[in-house]
């Protein structure tokens, strides 16, 4: 079997466990979404088998972590929750003050569908947000400082948040 049709087989297999973890010890799944920070700022990425490497890699728009490095990125889910939103895990939910909400289980929440949730919570945080759209790309503007440009509003919002929140 090549290199390709391994990576097709392996990729057709969904959110399977891959046998790492993040910085946090917190288990990875191919197609998580998860940060690193390049030496500029926050990038986002996702876990996803690299027919290159023959392995598992975070994979990031020009450039991937190998799988020996895995442990050097974050799960976006858990850094937008915790550090953005102020959430805390609570009996499999995600919750506030000690009171889970029932509606949010942390196995579904997707931060990239989340984003006027994150904008929102920016805004009663003080910070001075502006969105806007140009050419098809999403520039997110937070207290004066350009974060992102991006095709996809969700991956902008979160980008700039975590840039925003880690004072990059």
């Amino acid at each position: 079997m090549s290199n390709i049709e391994k990576a097709t087989e392996m990729w057709k297999k969904g959110a399977i466990e891959i046998n790492a973890v993040d910085k946090n010890g917190q288990s990875l799944k191919q197609y998580d979404s998860v940060i690193a920070h390049d030496g500029c700022e926050w990038r986002i990425g996702c876990i996803t088998y690299s027919a290159i490497d023959e392995n598992f890699v975070a994979h990031f728009e020009e450039s991937w972590i190998s799988f020996e490095d895995l442990n050097e990125v974050e799960k976006l889910n858990d850094v937008i929750a915790q550090e953005v939103l102020g959430w805390a895990k609570i009996n499999g939910h995600w919750g506030k003050d000690g009171k889970a909400f029932h509606d949010m289980p942390i196995k579904n929440f997707d931060a990239i569908n989340y984003a006027a949730i994150i904008l929102d919570q920016l805004n009663e945080d003080n910070r001075d947000v502006r969105v806007k759209t140009e050419g098809g790309y999403w520039q997110v503007n937070i207290d004066d400082n350009d974060y992102i440009v991006e095709e996809k509003f969700g991956i902008a919002v979160c980008a700039a948040a975590i840039n925003a929140v880690r004072e990059n």
